[in-house]
């Protein structure tokens, strides 16, 4: 089975993964794909769409089997569709792997190239989370900050030790507590080997 090339960005909710993907998709031949995109624009008139939305706006996780599913789904179909050419971009994992029975199924997928860690702390994940936002970004899981807080617990228990099943090698630990465009430039300096 053909791999395909990707690199992940990896850290709790809210240090900017999602921000910093988008960025450097916009610099190359990068295609962004965020789990957490794929979970809140389900509809949710459907079964799936109502059982995933009712999780994520409590600050639970998507079960594995199921966001194994809509992640596979989802792929097949922008690759269906041209919007991603896995021959000539590299995708960037933005949610995904979020638990260790996600590991080896992104493993099969994908030759992970890199992995951008953003390392930060609770308390300003909940100043920046809870942080008035507005447009596209407002999110109902947001609002609320014993939501938040528990999104990091589950983090914390179920995410954070993903890291330790890759090579240390393809890791590059970043303070998220640094400005977007700060983070981006390191980033970018990071990446000119693809």
């Amino acid at each position: 089975m053909q791999k395909y090339g990707a690199i992940i960005f990896f850290g709790p909710p809210g240090s900017g993964k999602g921000t910093q993907a988008k960025l450097l998709e916009q610099t190359g031949n990068f295609f962004h794909f965020s789990t957490g995109n794929i979970f809140r624009n389900l509809d949710p008139k459907t079964t799936v769409g109502k059982k995933v939305r009712g999780l994520i706006d409590k600050g639970n996780f998507v079960p594995d089997d199921l966001a194994l599913e809509l992640f596979d789904e989802t792929l097949d179909d922008l690759i269906k569709k041209e919007k991603y050419n896995p021959n000539k971009q590299i995708i960037i994992l933005d949610g995904i792997p979020r638990t260790l029975k996600q590991i080896n199924h992104i493993k099969n997928k994908f030759y992970i190239q890199k992995i951008f860690y953003l390392k930060i702390n609770e308390k300003l994940i909940i100043e920046r989370i809870t942080r008035k936002r507005t447009g596209m970004e407002s999110r109902k899981d947001d609002k609320n900050v014993d939501i938040v807080k528990k999104r990091f617990k589950t983090y914390k228990k179920e995410t954070l030790p993903v890291i330790k099943h890759f090579d240390k090698k393809i890791i590059i630990k970043i303070d998220g507590s640094k400005s977007v465009k700060e983070i981006n430039k390191i980033i970018l300096k990071k990446s000119i080997a693809f």
